[in-house]
């Protein structure tokens, strides 16, 4: 009943950080454009303030309609979403484990 796609390649499905891995990421707080539905390139950051005002400077820059996520790719936990509506402005969620 759940067989792989063979379509698909293996690089583009999505699989988690392996806890086993003997060292940490150096980048842990990647952006995912949640429209595209894929990882922003080159935007992996190690400071996870630095992630955010980087989610916030591509949603003023991008075009109306889009959502970028900021999450954890450690444990898999979504941080935060900047969405930049039809006025220009952009509106925020932030979560409870984001320090803000």
């Amino acid at each position: 009943m759940l067989e792989a796609r063979k379509d698909v390649d293996e690089t583009e499905e999505y699989t988690r950080w392996n806890e086993e891995h003997d060292d940490e990421p150096k980048r842990p707080y990647r952006l995912w454009d949640a429209k595209e539905r894929c990882d922003m390139l080159h935007r992996y950051y190690s400071n996870q303030r630095n992630a955010l005002n980087g989610a916030l400077l591509e949603a003023a820059w991008a075009k109306v309609g889009t959502s970028i996520e900021v999450y954890d790719c450690r444990n898999a936990s979504h941080l935060a979403t900047f969405t930049r509506s039809t006025t220009g402005q952009i509106s925020r969620w932030l979560s409870s484990k984001a320090n803000h």
